[in-house]
């Protein structure tokens, strides 16, 4: 099983979590493949772009195979927290992906994504 974890913020941009149904289709092929969890500062209810909340789990040390980061509108990068949860996952898992555009302030060696 594969851990996902992808990260949110308020504001969120609803087309930015289109990644997750790729993770929904695969389990279909292969159930359990892929344990997904959606992960905010804070955790609980988390309002998006156009309105309705999404419920997520607060970051934590859990190891995840892969942490993709959704944007806003705006392409900002979030509270500071998401910030430094990107710092974070850079060095833990094995892949961090930006399901947007990636703030130019994340654009920094420190958050390389090479393989491990």
């Amino acid at each position: 099983m594969h851990r996902i974890g992808f990260v949110i913020f308020p504001g969120v941009q609803m087309m930015s979590l289109a990644a997750l149904s790729a993770f929904e289709l695969a389990n279909l092929a292969l159930p359990g493949a892929y344990d997904v969890s959606l992960l905010s500062e804070s955790g609980g209810p988390v309002k998006t772009s156009v309105g309705p909340a999404i419920e997520t789990t607060p970051f934590d040390d859990t190891p995840y195979d892969t942490v993709i980061f959704a944007g806003d509108l705006k392409g900002s990068a979030g509270p500071d927290g998401v910030t430094q949860f990107v710092q974070h996952s850079a060095r833990t898992a094995r892949r961090v992906l930006r399901s947007a555009p990636a703030p130019s302030s994340w654009r920094r060696p420190a958050f390389s994504t090479a393989a491990r």
